[in-house]
């Protein structure tokens, strides 16, 4: 869930992967391993990218799934 909601937050900011790298200070492979689940960013890193995404933290990591509201009748 954590990797899905950086990647839909990150291209609504219309951001690419190396940009937000850039302005987040760490390396591309990073945020690329977040967004495809292969590592659990540091608490430090997640506060630096909802700071340049513009949300706050619990939010990347709890963004509602659309498509599970729905089915479960609430969407």
């Amino acid at each position: 869930m954590l990797g899905n909601n950086l990647r839909e937050f990150r291209q609504a900011a219309g951001l690419g992967v190396t940009e937000l790298a850039k302005l987040v200070g760490c390396d591309k492979s990073m945020i690329s391993k977040i967004e495809h689940q292969k590592v659990v960013p540091s608490a430090k890193l997640m506060v630096r990218i909802a700071n340049v995404l513009g949300k706050p933290v619990w939010r990347i990591f709890f963004q509602p799934d659309v498509a599970s509201e729905e089915t479960n009748g609430r969407g």
